[in-house]
């Protein structure tokens, strides 16, 4: 499927992460990809992204350490399938 290509390739923008929190929200990772918070939630539920934290009762969040964790593992995947 075409779209799912286009989100792995979003998937590896190599974008600093910001410093302070060592938590993420919806919007920081928007930003980082660029695109959508809707379609982070979207990435999320069909498990491409890690799975974020529930920190609170309206208080969601993403651990920065498995977003760049799950990155880094993108990253080496594809640098396997282009040596095989």
């Amino acid at each position: 499927m075409a779209g799912n290509t286009s989100r792995k390739n979003k998937l590896r923008s190599p974008v600093p992460v910001p410093g302070g929190s060592p938590f993420a929200t919806d919007r920081d990772l928007a930003e980082r990809y660029s695109v959508d918070r809707m379609t982070i939630w979207g990435w999320a539920k069909d498990g491409l992204i890690p799975a974020p934290l529930k920190l609170g009762r309206q208080t969601t969040r993403w651990r920065w350490d498995d977003i760049i964790a799950h990155e880094e593992r993108l990253a080496s995947e594809q640098l396997e399938a282009a040596n095989v």
